[in-house]
């Protein structure tokens, strides 16, 4: 879980630097370089597709623990049971 968890982070910090950029390159010292301009509807489309294939991870992150989840307590179930029978 702490992948997805990390790669939300992430996926926040680059929201926030593309922000900071599209706003520094209206600046006079954005302008002077000359840098190919980046709209807000550009970082739209982008970080959509981004948004998507994160919450595609979180549900299959959270998918497997629930399975992991199960097998444990399948495990303990079974466990239970061979004590109440050794008893």
């Amino acid at each position: 879980m702490n992948q997805s968890s990390d790669l939300r982070v992430a996926f926040s910090d680059i929201d926030d630097k593309i922000s900071g950029f599209i706003t520094w390159q209206d600046t006079l010292e954005g302008k002077a370089i000359d840098l190919p301009i980046i709209e807000e509807s550009h970082k739209e489309i982008l970080f959509t597709n981004w948004d998507i294939q994160l919450k595609q991870a979180e549900r299959v992150v959270s998918k497997a623990t629930d399975a992991a989840n199960n097998i444990i307590e399948t495990i303990n179930a079974n466990l239970h049971n061979a004590n109440l029978i050794l008893e």
